[in-house]
């Protein structure tokens, strides 16, 4: 079955640090998905800076028998109207949700956008493999019950289904479908893994708040094929806290030297913490293994 998955871009200057870089959950869904047998197309309209028309004549011309889109809080009005404008263009095709607003209001997103089918909430991954299975099949919206993970309209009822489980071993899910993508600007986007323990006044913590690490292994493999597939020497960890299980990190740091020194070469890359983690003889070591970049994510004001 024919799916697009679209990184929306709206028409103004509200986060344009966003534009360029990908889209690491849409990465991990269009893996899975064309896993699991779909032919997936990517719309990143962000990167190629589309229009809401363009970005609709795109989908047209593909003609997609399901499309997936990620919205924020502040993109999820132009986002509906993109799923109004191609349900007229392509009546048959079911609209899908995810990302950060439609994870905390599931059914306020349905109620308020009838253009909107499903809603999904928190992980995509195996949640966008069994709606677009059930989609492909034909199975009646009825069966759809059965798909943890989502909302959905049957009718003119809105109907939410159980919460799906985080996933426990990402090392399962495959890399991120970069090929279906633009080039990104800068080095490509990775998660060494999910979740943060912290509980900061500004963050969802959409992927829960228990972390779940990928093996080392995997990691080091995805940074093996990421400079494979695209000739990049580059990454940007988008863990939302990295370095919180020091053991996992000197371990991961310890193997990056050990790949630089064999390669010859640094592979650079950078990283989000937290100012109450900081360790100069971590960061030394962090930079001796190539980060050049660490953000902050600030939830105080106060000075010290």
């Amino acid at each position: 079955m024919r799916i697009v998955l679209i990184n929306p871009c709206l028409e103004t200057d509200l986060q344009r640090h966003r534009h360029g870089i990908g889209h690491l959950g849409l990465g991990y869904v269009a893996a899975c998905l064309r896993r699991a047998g779909h032919d997936v197309r990517v719309v990143d309209a962000k990167t190629e800076c589309l229009g809401r028309n363009q970005t609709i004549e795109r989908v047209r011309e593909l003609a997609p028998r399901l499309v997936g889109l990620t919205a924020m809080t502040h993109e999820i009005t132009f986002v509906a109207s993109l799923c109004a404008a191609i349900r007229q263009a392509l009546p048959e095709c079911v609209t899908v949700v995810g990302g950060p607003h439609t994870s905390a209001l599931p059914d306020e997103t349905l109620r308020e956008f009838p253009a909107v089918d499903v809603a999904v909430r928190g992980e995509g991954e195996e949640t966008a493999c069994e709606l677009a299975d059930r989609v492909a099949a034909g199975r009646p919206r009825h069966e759809w019950a059965r798909i943890r993970g989502i909302a959905y309209r049957d009718g003119q009822t809105v109907i939410r289904n159980d919460d799906r489980p985080f996933i426990t071993d990402l090392d399962s899910i495959p890399f991120p479908a970069w090929d279906l993508f633009p080039p990104v600007k800068g080095g490509w986007p990775l998660y060494a893994g999910r979740g943060c323990p912290f509980r900061c006044g500004f963050c969802q913590r959409v992927l829960g708040s228990r972390i779940r690490l990928r093996s080392v292994d995997n990691v080091l493999a995805e940074i093996d094929a990421l400079e494979q597939v695209t000739g990049c020497r580059s990454s940007w960890f988008q863990d939302e806290t990295f370095g919180v299980d020091r053991q996992w990190t000197h371990e991961l740091l310890d193997r990056l030297l050990e790949r630089n020194r064999r390669r010859g070469y640094v592979w650079h890359w950078k990283a989000n913490s937290r100012a109450n983690l900081a360790d100069a003889a971590l960061y030394a070591k962090m930079k001796a293994a190539g980060c050049r970049t660490l953000d902050f994510g600030i939830e105080s004001g106060n000075q010290q």
